[in-house]
C-alpha cells in the first residue's frame, strides 16, 4: 500500500434477498503481473470470445458518461449497475466489484465496475473447459470454497 505497485482487486459478494445482509464469498489484490500472469493461461479462444463479448455487451458509453459526471471521491454510484447487464445490486443475488489501484490510490477510469451474477454466467458461457478449469483450479489452491459455491460462475479477471 506505501509503494508504487499497480494492483487488481475482486470481490464476489453474495446478497440475501429480503434481508440487509451480503457476505463476501472471496476477495483478493492480485499485482498487475500476476494478473497478466494469470490472463495468459486463458485459452486464446477464450480471450477473444471475452473481447469481444465485452466490445459488444459491455455498457461502455454510458459508462463514460457516468463517470465524467461522477464525483471522484464517491465512486460507489460506479458499482451500482452491473457493466453488462445494467441490473443493480438489489436485482442480483451476486455480484462481483473490480478496481485497479496503485499503492492507496484506486483508478477512476472505467474501472471500478460491478458484474452481476447474471454477466458472469454469460461470461462463463464463452470459456473454454481448459480456461473454466485453470479458473476452477486457481479458485481451489487460493480460496478453497465451500460445496455450494463450486458450480457458481466466478470469473477471475
Amino acid at each position: 500500500m506505501d509503494g508504487d505497485t499497480e494492483y487488481f482487486i475482486e470481490k464476489c459478494i453474495k446478497r440475501y434477498p429480503g434481508y440487509s445482509v451480503e457476505d463476501v464469498i472471496f476477495e483478493y489484490a492480485m499485482c498487475s503481473k500476476c494478473t497478466e500472469k494469470i490472463r495468459q493461461e486463458i485459452s486464446r479462444e477464450s480471450m477473444q470470445k471475452i473481447e469481444r463479448f465485452f466490445f459488444e455487451r459491455a455498457v461502455l458509453f454510458n459508462r463514460s458518461s457516468l463517470l465524467r459526471e461522477a464525483d471522484p471521491n464517491q465512486p460507489e454510484g460506479w458499482l451500482h449497475n452491473c457493466l453488462i447487464t445494467e441490473l443493480t445490486k438489489e436485482e442480483t443475488d451476486e455480484y462481483q466489484v473490480y478496481a485497479q489501484c496503485r499503492g492507496d490510490q484506486m483508478y477512476l477510469n472505467l474501472m471500478p465496475y460491478m458484474i452481476s451474477l447474471q454477466g458472469m454466467e454469460l461470461i462463463t458461457g464463452l470459456l473454454s473447459e481448459k480456461t473454466l478449469g485453470e479458473m476452477g483450479r486457481f479458485i481451489d489452491e487460493h480460496f478453497g470454497l465451500p460445496p455450494e459455491f463450486k458450480d457458481k460462475p466466478l470469473v477471475l479477471f
